[in-house]
């Protein structure tokens, strides 16, 4: 038998200095070697040791993996080979940044399921242990087949507990002079089914990775919330019109999508883009409007070559509805649901694409006799509070100096775009959230409902338990259909 992974993966080299004697062993800052010592358990001194990220304790008399082991949660090495060991510890999980798992040559005869929890193993040597038949099988198969084999197993743990409607904490609503009038909006990106892949989303279970688990859950999340506008992201132009379309129109609303700009040459099918769905009792569509990045960009490209270079080539999108309330016939608003590009290698592009459709809104407000109406924008501006984009968004200006746009050469482009906009933009979410998008590889604020100054937020969705999102690793798992969390706020008019 191979070992598993086969030579996708080699052991790395010691980390540590190899000594005869436990009570002489020599620690570097990153690893501890005491091979061959005649060690009948774990000496307490290394259990104490809980920045160790390497561990070589082979060829010695282990007989049990203490709990206390789990405690040492920067460990990346662990080299149990030649010991007497006969069973893992379900806590094994706790070593999430365990990369390398050497664990040949003792009595293990299988494994538990929350060895499919340590996402970062590259490497698992089980070879010469008197394994069961399921886990040899098991144990043939790719490293990441077989622990995810084992995450599928794993039962749930118990469901999070339901978000509570908190008061804003930027806003003292009983100050504020208000109408009576209100209106709800929701902001999801849904995470796009072509994007759910299990490399990706190693702590999802392979099962709750599927849309058919996922597509119940999102609309079941939508519905929950009953909002008067609706704005999603990441959706799959078949999805649109053969599940999210249907299921809403029977829900009693309307909606209109567009597809990210590359649809023109790959078909709506399969390419992702802004659904803006309204309550049909409570708002009519008067327009709507496509706004694309790309040739926006073309647009104001004023002999600028990094416009072409880095902005042009990004097909992302934002989509504009003008509504009218049914209830009060003239009474308008906007609504625009845009999804800037992802890479954080390209600051300068979400800025600009920011810019590019902040001033396309106006443009098209200012032909329309619009630029009075309240507006919400809304979105996965995949931006944090401290970036250049908040920074525009926030204070109606940016300039050329900002750090997020050092290293290329906008000057010509962004002077003729303008470096402001007229929209007294609040976010309707400040402190109220430690995240909105939440994976083992980044956790943080990136999604947003912005207002101006004709709406006062009154009440918002409040976040979810941290220790129960804890217990989950990250998102989608089996609660949470995608990998950000849903904004929901309501307003009153002014």
């Amino acid at each position: 038998m191979s070992r598993l992974g086969g030579p996708q993966f080699e052991p790395s080299p010691k980390q540590s200095a190899t000594i005869g004697n436990v009570d002489d062993t020599a620690v570097v800052p990153y690893g501890i070697d005491a091979e061959g010592c005649r060690l009948s358990s774990f000496p307490d001194t290394f259990l104490r040791m809980t920045n160790l990220t390497h561990i070589y304790l082979a060829h010695n008399n282990i007989s049990a993996i203490p709990d206390a082991l789990m405690q040492l949660t920067e460990l990346q090495v662990l080299d149990l080979s030649y010991n007497n060991i006969r069973e893992i510890p379900h806590s094994i999980f706790r070593l999430k940044n365990i990369v390398e798992l050497l664990l040949s040559n003792n009595g293990i005869e299988s494994i538990p399921h929350e060895m499919g929890k340590l996402y970062k193993l590259k490497f698992l040597d089980l070879l010469d242990n008197p394994l069961n038949t399921e886990t040899i099988n098991g144990y043939r198969q790719p490293l990441d087949d077989f622990l995810g084999t084992h995450l599928d197993a794993l039962p749930l743990p118990p469901k999070p507990g339901d978000r509570e409607w908190i008061y804003p904490v930027s806003v003292d609503v009983k100050a504020e002079k208000v109408s009576a009038r209100k209106i709800t909006v929701f902001c999801y990106n849904i995470l796009c089914d072509r994007y759910t892949s299990r490399q990706q989303y190693k702590y999802c279970p392979s099962w709750a990775l599927r849309w058919k688990h996922r597509s119940r859950q999102i609309l079941n999340e939508i519905l929950e919330r009953s909002t008067d506008i609706i704005c999603l992201q990441e959706v799959d132009g078949a999805q649109f019109y053969t599940f999210f379309e249907p299921e809403l129109n029977q829900r009693g609303y309307s909606g209109i999508f567009k597809p990210k700009s590359r649809a023109a040459t790959h078909g709506v099918d399969g390419t992702d883009g802004c659904a803006i769905f309204f309550f049909s009792n409570k708002y009519r569509l008067l327009k709507e409007h496509l706004i694309q990045f790309s040739s926006e960009s073309g647009r104001h490209y004023n002999n600028c070559a990094a416009m072409i270079d880095r902005v042009m080539s990004k097909d992302n999108i934002a989509l504009l509805a003008v509504l009218e309330s049914v209830e009060h016939p003239g009474k308008k608003v906007v609504v625009c649901n845009l999804h800037l590009t992802w890479d954080p290698q390209f600051k300068d592009v979400k800025v600009i694409q920011t810019m590019l459709a902040l001033n396309a809104m106006q443009e098209f407000m200012k032909e329309n006799k619009l630029m009075d109406l309240p507006v919400l924008l809304t979105g996965d501006f995949n931006s944090l509070p401290d970036s250049g984009v908040y920074e525009f968004l926030s204070t109606q200006k940016i300039s050329l100096d900002n750090p997020d746009l050092e290293g290329y050469d906008f000057e010509a482009a962004l002077l003729g775009l303008g470096l402001e906009h007229p929209f007294k933009l609040r976010s309707a979410y400040t402190t109220e959230l430690p995240y909105t998008n939440y994976t083992i590889g980044f956790t943080g604020i990136i999604d947003y409902i912005w207002y101006t100054q004709h709406l006062v937020p009154t009440a918002l969705l409040g976040p979810v338990n941290e220790a129960e999102m804890e217990v989950l690793d990250g998102c989608p798992n089996a609660y949470f259909p995608s990998d950000h969390i849903s904004l929901c706020a309501e307003f009153a008019f002014r």
